[in-house]
């Protein structure tokens, strides 16, 4: 990321724009430090809504006829 120059952001200003993602959409106060701990611990508002699927990882080989 940016989509013109991949990998070039740091972690910090990749914690930092995930942190505003998430303070625009209401999910944190402006006020967190975002790190690999503090992340981890906040309550997605859809994190019951995932449900396991039964497909194929992408790029597995296929079944044989």
């Amino acid at each position: 990321m940016p989509l013109t120059a991949p990998w070039s952001l740091s972690d910090d200003q990749v914690y930092s724009l995930v942190a505003y993602l998430l303070f625009i959409n209401g999910i944190v106060p402006n006020t967190i430090v975002l790190t690999s701990e503090t992340l981890a611990k906040i309550d997605m508002p859809n994190r019951q809504g995932f449900k396991p699927i039964d497909a194929e990882l992408p790029g597995a080989a296929l079944p044989s006829n």
